[in-house]
């Protein structure tokens, strides 16, 4: 009886080893993925923003062009087209990152982000705009670059801290 007493102990004795062991490799596995993840969503954050502001920066120029107040080194529609089409195109290949590994509130400031780009694109086309339209529009943009910064800091667990958004008549 002694004997199966102990049998019982290494039997029961093993399978807990074997279950902690499962468990400390389960949580180390979990653990590496979400580092690994946050690492691709950082660098997707990244991405995105200076795509972003590579378009609002050319649009700004061409806006600057048309004498209104932009800021900047004026760029000529001719040059600036086909600048601001390949900074369109480079925007919207990193948005589809965004899109796969950013958060709901990510998506969404992202995408409120990009819309008042387009805003001044428009007006880089050569839209209707007065000063009062292009500084609300750069108003606009430096809201919605602050509040995507502040979902992608809170996607990624990184504190809270207050960023003044200054008002400005350019990138």
């Amino acid at each position: 009886m002694s004997q199966l007493f102990t049998l019982l102990g290494v039997v029961l004795g093993a399978a807990a080893t074997y279950s902690v062991t499962a468990l400390n490799e389960r949580t180390r596995w979990r653990r590496a993925q979400e580092a690994r993840w946050d690492d691709r969503r950082v660098n997707s954050y990244i991405d995105y923003a200076n795509a972003v502001k590579n378009c609002v920066h050319v649009s700004s120029r061409m806006v600057a062009f048309r004498g209104l107040p932009a800021g900047g080194q004026p760029l000529d529609p001719e040059t600036g087209l086909a600048q601001l089409a390949e900074a369109e195109h480079e925007r919207s290949v990193k948005w589809e990152s965004i899109q796969l590994l950013g958060s709901n509130s990510v998506i969404e400031a992202g995408r409120a982000w990009h819309q008042v780009a387009w805003r001044l694109e428009k007006i880089a086309r050569g839209g209707p705009a007065d000063d009062h339209d292009v500084v609300a529009v750069f108003t606009a943009h430096n809201e919605a670059r602050g509040e995507f910064f502040r979902c992608a800091r809170a996607d990624l667990g990184l504190r809270e801290h207050k960023i003044s958004v200054p008002v400005a008549t350019g990138p």
